[in-house]
This record gives C-alpha cells, sequence and structure tokens, in this order.
C-alpha cells in the first residue's frame, strides 16, 4: 500500500475521530501506525482516540512515543499533562 493511501486511512480516522466514533477511528490509527513513525502529533492524535475507548495503559503508551520523539509539536503541552494525569492518579 502506497503512502497515499495511509493519507486516506489517517482521514478516515480523523473523521470518525471527529463523529465521535472513537474504536474505528482507533482500528484505522493502528493501520496507519504500522507504517508511520516519528510524528509527535500523529501518536498524539492514536493516544487521544486510545483515550476515548478507555484504555487508559496503551493511551500512556502513545503520549510517551510522542513526547520522547525529542520534537517539538503543538500538542506537547498537552500530552505533558494528560500523561502525567494517567500516570499519577
Amino acid at each position: 500500500m502506497n503512502a497515499n493511501n495511509y493519507a486516506v486511512k489517517y482521514t478516515f480516522a480523523e473523521t470518525y475521530f471527529q463523529m465521535g466514533n472513537y474504536t474505528k477511528a482507533d482500528a484505522l490509527y493502528q493501520e496507519v501506525a504500522k507504517k508511520v513513525a516519528g510524528n509527535p502529533s500523529f501518536y498524539y492524535k492514536v493516544a487521544e482516540s486510545i483515550l476515548k475507548i478507555e484504555n487508559k495503559n496503551r493511551a500512556s503508551i502513545y503520549f510517551e512515543k510522542a513526547l520522547s520523539s525529542g520534537q517539538d509539536f503543538p500538542e506537547r503541552t498537552s500530552a505533558e499533562k494528560q500523561l502525567h494525569s494517567l500516570l499519577y492518579k
């Protein structure tokens, strides 16, 4: 599958997420995650989707991936707060 197909899957995942269908969004994010690496904003979106289906352990893994990338990204502050909340509550 080429990169464009993954872009389409990501777009569908975003749409499902916005519609509140977090289970479908998560499934598509997971497919894309297998091929996309190192993008902290993407990892953040995956974590948010996973958190919506109440899998806190998996969500914390993706928040950690986003934060450990060493890159600055727009959602960094939110990712830090979310991870702290998951780990210390």
